[in-house]
């Protein structure tokens, strides 16, 4: 720029280098105008967002949606709890809020703990054995299914007697209480969510994790989007006119406009579920005997469901789990065993000891944290009538009150509207409840309640209530004080268990992940990849020999990781993308396909022989977890770069497809050239063949999702998807390289070579969808392919 000005004759300093005029003399009136337009712009847009915010500041604390706790203002553990909820179904994003956690974690094992050691009697409780055996834990469940069973009968009798419903009253309250046990539902199996990672699990206890993880991929619907609890609980939100309230992970879910929402149980209950799942590793035991209580079958279910058939209302979500948590073949026999075989796995008694008090640590806690909205009270009955009494009167009174009560979303209503004599049977208890999530209710403090001023003198409603009524009133928001602090559990966990969860490492995340080595794209060109077709023919060197086996082992097990974040998020999962995940996964852990109906206790009883998956398979090759290879090597950045992108499963679901696809195309397949002349221990051919069917099952998973995606109808980014192939396909080639383990010849097509050389499986290289096909595969695909392979 300088050399412009002076080949101008223009000074770089004083009056003339300000001059418009003299800068551009034939513009200068032309730029001082539309300098002069910009700057008014830029001042309307700040004076119009000053007016927006003071408008969003005007509106009054019940229709601001913020996930921090109002500052200068005492914390409101709800409001606390719901910001935590978001955050920790967002992660990545909000890192920062991770000591919070821990502490927040922490603060409910104290008080569930002190609680339980506490009470009159441990007689029915977890504490009631002392020490484990197998045979004790059998039979306290069994004596607690057979509690419920007997609830049951008494409310069954109460009801023959002709007593009304207890849970669900009327078809408005039961739409009510489904919106508002939302935040428990949408994050239905999250606190088993980082069990049975390649990293986070060790390997003497991974037939114990392997069973609840079971349970998890169950929960999850095995990959099945109808079957996805989550899913599946959102259609019945949705049945009720309560859609707007979003799923668990979104912002709106916890905006007391789109979703007013201020039971204390059901946030406390929901965050519970996503803190413990925070720690797979350090607090395995007592994710494990939370689990155990949790597919314990309530009596709470059983009334749940009777009640919803009465009012017309789709009980399935509930019958789901009531007939899949059964004690003999579901989850509840499922938990024991996982706690079983976690116990076996302990060499010593000391350990026994100590893991045994800190399953029940956890047990405790799933049992001392309510999971259903507050029941209703004698109070909210007496006040409901107190309400309704006044109805015939007040409703003409109110009718210029503009004043919304509920929130948004369809959900709240005018005072008038409320009010109508004709419908307060019908939402009577659900007006009774609203009022008291609202800013005319100071939760278990009268005197500080907008509504108690009004009834009182210089109160628009002084006189339209009996002094009986207001103390009725005054005694109903006295009961509803919640105690967000418990003095007196300090220590409670710590010193039952002697563990110190304050000392256990937080999870990190790294947002400058670097791939570990030059990537091949700068050769290939994505003009050369135009469909996920070519991505399964690696430009590989040909006849590579001499390759480790634990080399080999090391990648197996690698390509177990891309997906394994997913299942923390069961909101999040509960999409095409997320089945595709869950799918992937359970071919990559040894599952079995899917074949519509729940393994149960089938997959418990599997011999450790019979589970064939790519950590089993790695180990017995002598391969290494990332922890264990130096991070210098080019192994040991490849196993980085994967491990720490996986953090991020909703945010690079596309790299991480990728490197997906790399690890099939050149890992899970005999046909990419790595595994010729492998030195050391290789597979038998049966664990061949089964890494093969993994790798098919794999590209089957998500077959759809990238047909989709070559006809610009999917959510996966193609050139993202590239790149993470990249990534994996040449940094496999470095490690070959820099090994210098085999001889580097002419590159040729690796992955199908053997397809191309085999004039017999030409149908199967144009359908190109998966790496190799064994003939049961292959028969139950071609099937539903035969078109796109006849036209490929």
């Amino acid at each position: 720029m300088r050399r412009f000005y002076e080949s101008q004759n223009i000074h770089t300093s004083g009056e003339s280098f300000h001059s418009v005029d003299v800068l551009f003399p034939e513009y200068g009136c032309g730029v001082a105008i539309a300098a002069s337009l910009f700057l008014a712009f830029i001042t309307v847009g700040y004076f119009f967002r000053s007016y927006k915010q003071w408008r969003y500041l005007k509106q009054g604390p019940e229709r601001r949606h913020v996930l921090e706790p109002p500052k200068n203002n005492p914390i409101n553990q709800i409001q606390a709890d719901k910001a935590l909820y978001h955050k920790l179904q967002n992660l990545s994003s909000y890192p920062e809020c991770l000591p919070q956690a821990r502490i927040r974690l922490l603060e409910l094992l104290n008080r569930t703990v002190h609680e339980a050691l506490t009470a009159q009697s441990n007689e029915n409780t977890i504490l009631s054995i002392s020490e484990y055996s197998p045979e004790a834990l059998h039979t306290f469940l069994n004596n607690t299914a057979r509690a419920t069973g007997r609830k049951f009968e008494q409310y069954t009798a109460r009801r023959k007697e002709g007593g009304s419903r207890e849970m669900l009253p009327t078809f408005e309250y039961a739409k009510y209480w489904i919106r508002k046990a939302a935040p428990v539902k949408y994050v239905d199996g999250s606190w088993l969510g980082g069990i049975h990672r390649l990293t986070t699990t060790h390997d003497d206890h991974r037939a114990a994790s392997r069973v609840a993880w079971q349970i998890l991929s169950e929960e999850l619907g095995d990959g099945d989007l109808g079957k996805n609890h989550v899913a599946v609980y959102k259609q019945l939100v949705n049945t009720t006119g309560s859609s707007s309230i979003g799923l668990g992970h979104e912002s709106r879910f916890i905006s007391d406009v789109h979703n007013p929402n201020q039971e204390p149980q059901v946030w406390t209950a929901g965050v519970s579920q996503l803190l413990i799942s925070l720690f797979p590793e350090e607090m395995l035991p007592e994710i494990l005997g939370f689990n155990m209580a949790y597919e314990c079958l309530p009596c709470h279910l059983l009334i749940t469901i009777q009640e919803l058939k009465e009012l017309k209302l789709d009980p399935y979500y509930f019958i789901l789990h009531v007939s899949i948590d059964n004690g003999h073949s579901g989850h509840a026999a499922m938990g024991a065993a996982a706690v079983t075989k976690y116990m076996d796995s302990l060499k010593t008694e000391q350990e026994m000891k100590v893991a045994w008090k800190r399953i029940q640590v956890g047990y405790m806690m799933a049992e001392g944290l309510t999971t259903t909205p507050t029941p209703i009270t004698g109070l909210d009955r007496k006040v409901e009538k107190i309400f309704k009494d006044k109805c015939e009167t007040a409703k003409p009174m109110h009718t210029f009150c503009k004043g919304n009560i509920g929130g948004a979303g369809g959900f709240g209503k005018s005072l008038s509207q409320w009010l109508d004599p004709e419908r307060f049977d019908d939402w009577g208890l659900v007006f009774v409840k609203t009022i008291a999530d609202s800013r005319w209710v100071a939760k278990g403090n009268p005197l500080e309640s907008k509504l108690v001023k009004e009834l009182k003198w210089g109160g628009r409603m002084f006189g339209a209530y009996t002094s009986d009524e207001v103390r009725a009133i005054e005694k109903w928001i006295s009961g509803m004080k919640v105690k967000d602090t418990f003095p007196e559990s300090r220590d409670a966990y710590k010193t039952f268990t002697g563990n110190d969860i304050l000392s256990i490492p937080l999870p990190s995340f790294d947002y400058a992940i670097q791939p570990p080595s030059q990537r091949l794209n700068t050769k290939l060109g994505l003009q050369n990849l135009s469909s996920y077709h070519d991505l399964l023919e690696p430009q590989l060197p040909a006849n590579i020999t001499g390759l480790s086996s634990s080399i080999l082992g090391t990648l197996l097990m690698l390509s177990a990781t891309p997906f394994e974040y997913f299942p923390s998020y069961p909101s999040h999962v509960s999409t095409s993308e997320g089945m595709a995940a869950i799918r992937t996964l359970r071919a990559l852990y040894g599952f079995p396909p899917g074949d519509g109906l729940c393994a149960g206790m089938d997959e418990v009883n599997r011999l450790p022989d019979d589970v064939i998956g790519v950590i089993e398979l790695g180990r017995r090759l002598g391969g290494k977890k990332p922890p264990e290879i130096r991070i210098d090597t080019m192994l040991g950045r490849l196993c980085d770069y994967v491990t720490k992108l996986s953090r991020f499963p909703t945010e690079e679901v596309s790299r991480l497809l990728g490197c997906q696809i790399g690890f099939v195309s050149c890992v899970l397949t005999r046909e990419s050239g790595l595994w010729y002349g492998a030195k050391g221990k290789r597979l038998a051919s049966i664990e061949t063949k089964a890494m093969e069917d993994i790798g098919a099952r794999i590209m089957e998973a998500w077959h759809e999702l990238l047909m989709a995606l070559t006809e610009k109808a999917s959510r996966i980014k193609w050139e993202e998807v590239v790149e993470g192939w990249d990534v994996i396909v040449s940094s496999i080639l470095k490690i070959v390289q820099t090994l210098d383990e085999g001889e580097v010849r002419k590159p040729i097509k690796g992955c199908n070579r053997q397809l191309q050389q085999t004039g017999s499986r030409m149908g199967l290289m144009k359908g190109a969808w998966a790496v190799h096909y064994t003939d049961d595969i292959r028969g139950r695909l071609s099937r539903r392919h035969t078109q796109s392979f006849n036209t490929s």
